[in-house]
């Protein structure tokens, strides 16, 4: 029996085991809150995002349906949109998180230089794999295709797309393999 940040870490784990390309996710939460209703978690939530210093005040809403968090709104930046399901997933109760929150970036998107500022970034991880990405993009959305040797070096690379100013949506098509 887990909870969902116990399943969240097990998946995590699993993909950054050197080798693993591809995983079959069949972890189910169990309900092993007892009584916990969907109104103290909404309250939990409500507080979790109000005291957040990444989120801005008001700009995540939560509904919660069945031990099942919904949250929507806009923010600025992708890790602000992952703080927000960050945030809710530790919530006793919480059976996972649909996240519905849209990028409205305050900074104008330029795809020449976002693609630059990407290989560069790449770089200065030192991916070993950096040669191996390419970078595209059509309006504000990235696209990183090419092959990486790990999971970790997979979420760098689009650790570094989202960085980029201006960025709506990554669609990270790398592939790994061993």
């Amino acid at each position: 029996v887990l909870a969902y940040p116990e399943k969240s870490a097990a998946t995590k784990a699993a993909l950054s085991v050197q080798g693993v390309t591809a995983l079959a996710d069949e972890i189910t939460v169990k309900h092993t809150w007892g009584d916990r209703a969907d109104a103290d978690i909404a309250r939990d939530t409500t507080s979790a995002l109000g005291t957040s210093a990444v989120i801005p005040a008001g700009a995540v809403k939560a509904t919660i349906n069945d031990h099942w968090v919904t949250l929507s709104g806009e923010v600025h930046w992708n890790f602000q949109r992952e703080a927000a399901v960050n945030l809710v997933s530790d919530i006793t109760g919480v059976a996972g998180v649909h996240n519905n929150i849209q990028l409205r970036p305050v900074l104008p998107f330029a795809a020449v230089e976002a693609r630059s500022a990407v290989k560069a970034a790449l770089v200065r991880g030192a991916l070993d794999d950096a040669h191996d990405i390419s970078v595209g993009g059509h309006g504000t959305e990235l696209e990183l295709t090419g092959t990486v040797h790990s999971w970790h070096e997979f979420r760098e690379a689009a650790d570094a797309a989202w960085a980029t100013p201006g960025v709506t949506h990554v669609h990270n098509k790398l592939t790994v393999v061993s």
